[in-house]
């Protein structure tokens, strides 16, 4: 097996159903210069062919005749990989054989023989998927002469279930065939919490490789792409990537020793049992059903609750003045790091002043808090914030690393992002609140004892969507995560 090599994503322009479609003479005349710089692997974006907006089943039926068939599609994929011996992987649009109703949105790989070797199609549909496109229930890893390889596409980098599972089967590249969707008004200053969190905390959950190839322009004069492909380490930096303006090539060198073992759930006795339970049983599905089903009300000043994360050496602290400072400001929770010599004193200026108060590596659930659950636990792995979600809570408090510094910032948003929840760390070093969209609410000063003060709104943990139609709690397959997990 090769375990260093050079590898290649195809940046495309947007293609259009109505037309022009994806430019396939555009993909092989990238992928040829990518041969011949020596990449042994190339990629292309999600549904590099025809178009990834499809409007409904019926309209891609109705404009069959603007395109190829699927089957030379498939076929004028493999013969670039078989022209130019390389390993080819890209995004289409699937027309199931097994059921002629269904398409998919699929990525295939083929080898240098131009042979398909891997079919994979998308598990977490985003938005306007699910309007004709059927989920995928299958998490395939292959060995190849190029290493042991994956495929992923787009929204499944939300979804931290299926990296583990990928990372479980010891993959060691997932490759990601992309639509990431922007906004702005700049072409060149697009991005994507994809880019900026998600790829690099599923990289780190794995212990692999991810090279995702997206494309730039806009499609049916509504949906914006924003570029910038690239190829993040299994320690999760970005170690090449492109604009997101423009179409191009990007070639970039992979290290397969650089992989390491995935992490894993996090307790001995494995992964928590509600993350495969019915999503109907689970406490977040009931309590949601309750809140809908109730006449909804004002919004009331005392709906709202004001958070402080403190960031420093507690010693370095006047906790009289500091607590009461916070008072003055209407803090009812404080997070503070573990710190056993000084709990006592914190819990009782913290009882005068009338707040909650948690210890960031000892947090306890339930602390009578008025509309607010809370949990806590380590974010290098994805199941202690995942099974804190699903029982329903609204805000988890992440352990500090073994050294009692904070944890990685994309691992923080990753979390919240993915669960729709409340994350706040507190740490010799940092103290951090992200809002339930992964959004940063409160950071604090570097190298300066201090706190940060935020208002949360407990139920803005009640969307679950993260998009029209992507909920993280109707969106999971529970069953798909015990085949390959439990």
């Amino acid at each position: 097996m090769m375990n260093r090599y050079k590898l290649a994503l195809i940046q495309c322009s947007a293609g259009q159903l109505a037309g022009p479609v994806g430019d396939l003479d555009f993909i092989e005349s990238q992928a040829a210069s990518a041969a011949k710089q020596g990449a042994k692997l190339v990629v292309c974006p999600e549904c590099a062919y025809p178009a990834y907006f499809l409007r409904s089943r019926e309209y891609y039926r109705e404009t069959a005749s603007r395109r190829l068939s699927f089957a030379k599609t498939l076929n004028r994929f493999a013969s670039i990989a078989k022209k130019l011996k390389i390993h080819l992987a890209t995004g289409v649009v699937e027309e199931r054989e097994d059921d002629k109703e269904k398409l998919s949105n699929a990525a295939v790989l083929f080898d240098p023989a131009g042979k398909l070797l891997l079919t994979y199609r998308k598990v977490f549909l985003w938005h306007f998927d699910n309007n004709y496109f059927a989920p995928g229930d299958a998490v395939p890893v292959i060995d190849t002469a190029i290493g042991r390889l994956g495929l992923m596409i787009c929204a499944d980098g939300r979804c931290p279930e299926l990296a583990a599972i990928a990372g479980r089967q010891g993959v060691q590249l997932l490759i990601n065939p992309t639509a990431w969707v922007s906004w702005g008004r700049s072409a060149a200053a697009l991005t994507n919490p994809q880019i900026e969190y998600f790829i690099a905390a599923r990289a780190m959950e794995a212990g692999c490789w991810i090279a995702s190839a997206n494309k730039v322009g806009v499609e049916a004069d509504s949906i914006v792409y924003c570029g910038r492909s690239n190829v993040v380490s299994p320690a999760g930096e970005m170690v090449a990537s492109l604009g997101s303006a423009d179409p191009g090539l990007l070639l970039a060198d992979v290290d397969l020793a650089a992989c390491r073992e995935a992490i894993g759930p996090g307790d001995e006795d494995g992964y928590p049992n509600i993350l495969f339970a019915p999503t109907a049983s689970l406490p977040v599905t009931k309590s949601r059903a309750i809140s809908q089903s109730q006449t909804p009300l004002p919004v009331q000043p005392t709906d709202a609750l004001v958070l402080a994360a403190l960031a420093g050496p507690m010693g370095q602290l006047d906790i009289a003045s500091l607590l009461a400072d916070l008072a003055a400001q209407g803090v009812q929770v404080l997070v503070a790091p573990g710190a056993s010599s000084l709990d006592e004193a914190w819990v009782r200026h913290a009882n005068r002043f009338g707040m909650i108060l948690c210890f960031a590596d000892r947090p306890q659930p339930g602390h009578g808090v008025t509309r607010l659950r809370l949990a806590g636990g380590r974010v290098d792995s994805f199941a202690p914030a995942r099974a804190a979600m699903l029982a329903d809570a609204q805000l988890f408090i992440a352990a500090p690393e073994a050294d009692g510094r904070c944890p990685d910032l994309r691992l923080l948003r990753a979390r919240a992002g993915e669960n729709r929840i409340f994350v706040v760390a507190s740490a010799i070093d940092r103290a951090v609140v992200i809002a339930p969209s992964g959004a940063i609410l409160a950071d604090s000063l570097a190298d300066r004892p201090m706190a940060v003060v935020a208002r949360m709104m407990p139920d803005d943990s009640r969307d679950k969507q993260m998009a029209p139609g992507t909920d993280v709690v109707t969106g999971r397959n529970p069953a798909l995560y015990a085949k390959y997990l439990k």
